[in-house]
């Protein structure tokens, strides 16, 4: 069977733990693996390879996945096309927070050299998307995606989270999210599922091979940096808040 749920976001938004969290529930069937990426990276795969991923779901009443989909306008449209009738959830993060965990990312893989400063502008500065690696300006324009989503699949079917929301309140946000997809809130477990130790071993693993460090740290983003390039994203914040009807002014207020 194709998923009745996805968990999508912009890379380095929490797709992952919110997925981790949603699949923490007695009727919920998640797929196998980390972020299938069926949508953007194997979707000439063809739909039978999609579905195996679900084969074992053992009836259950939500069944989907969790990829950072909210990327490009023909990863949407296929969503749209292939599954109409599912639930989604989003993720998003203060823009420019995203960005500079992106680029850090990309930094501990060797994929980045670059000052964060020219990274980011470059790509601000580029007339069009150059990889999912390095979009780390255009991976925070999220509204448009969004309101494209919606569009095609009916609003309602579409719930925004902000990634404080499961820092500040998880039960009320986990209830939304379980009673978005068509689950019983009150037999989902709230505790943060731990990765599992096969991704634990895997992850160190490759690491190991590759002569790349665990540590996932990074130094902070100077203030004034951060203020500069939250400006760029004015246009666009105000339009998320207006699309998801919640106050976002605190994305915009200097540090």
């Amino acid at each position: 069977m194709l998923p009745n749920f996805l968990i999508v976001g912009s890379m380095k938004c929490g797709t992952s733990a919110l997925y981790r969290s949603v699949v923490n529930h007695d009727d919920v069937f998640g797929a196998k693996g980390k972020e299938l990426h069926y949508f953007d990276r194997h979707y000439d795969k063809g739909p039978e390879w999609y579905m195996a991923h679900f084969a074992d779901h053992g009836g259950a009443t939500a069944v989907g996945e969790g990829t950072p989909y909210l990327s490009g306008s023909p990863i949407m449209q296929r969503i749209i096309d292939d599954l109409p009738n599912a639930r989604m959830v989003a993720i998003v993060r203060q823009p420019v927070d995203r960005a500079y965990s992106h680029y850090w990312h990309n930094r501990r893989r060797e994929r980045e050299e670059r000052p964060f400063v020219e990274a980011f502008t470059s790509d601000v500065e580029s007339p069009e998307e150059i990889g999912p690696w390095f979009n780390y300006w255009r991976l925070g324009t999220y509204s448009k995606y969004l309101r494209n989503l919606a569009d095609g699949i009916g609003a309602e079917k579409l719930l925004v989270l902000l990634s404080e929301d499961l820092r500040e309140d998880r039960p009320a946000a986990m209830g939304a999210v379980w009673r978005h997809i068509g689950v019983d809130p009150e037999r989902g477990r709230l505790e943060v599922p731990e990765r599992s130790g096969f991704m634990k071993a895997y992850r160190t693993t490759k690491n190991l091979i590759k002569g790349r460090s665990d540590d996932r740290s990074y130094p902070p983003l100077d203030p004034a940096i951060r203020n500069d390039f939250t400006a760029i994203y004015r246009e666009e914040i105000l339009d998320l808040q207006d699309f998801i009807d919640r106050d976002l002014s605190y994305w915009l207020a200097p540090v």
